[in-house]
């Protein structure tokens, strides 16, 4: 069996209304007020989630050149159609 990293990226929306001099002065309150926690998100505001696969790649010792040592970590297929 091989191993794989999943990486699990949820996503959490809320909308809030405020009344400001401005678009800046808005987000720098909402911004301010969500950094003191007045606004805490939770599984109310969830909108999706995304799943992210990759390999992991075993590293490989080698005492050769770089380049050498990168073509001995590719798989072993690869090596053997040299």
């Amino acid at each position: 069996m091989k191993e794989y990293k999943v990486t699990i990226t949820e996503t959490l929306k809320k909308t809030v209304t405020v009344e400001a001099e401005n678009q800046n002065e808005a987000h720098q309150m909402v911004s301010d007020a969500w950094h003191n926690s007045e606004y805490i998100l939770d599984a109310d505001d969830f909108i999706g989630v995304e799943f992210e696969v990759e390999n992991i790649v075993p590293k490989v010792k080698c005492n050769k050149l770089v380049s050498e040592c990168e073509s001995y970590a590719k798989p072993r297929q690869d090596r053997e159609a040299r």
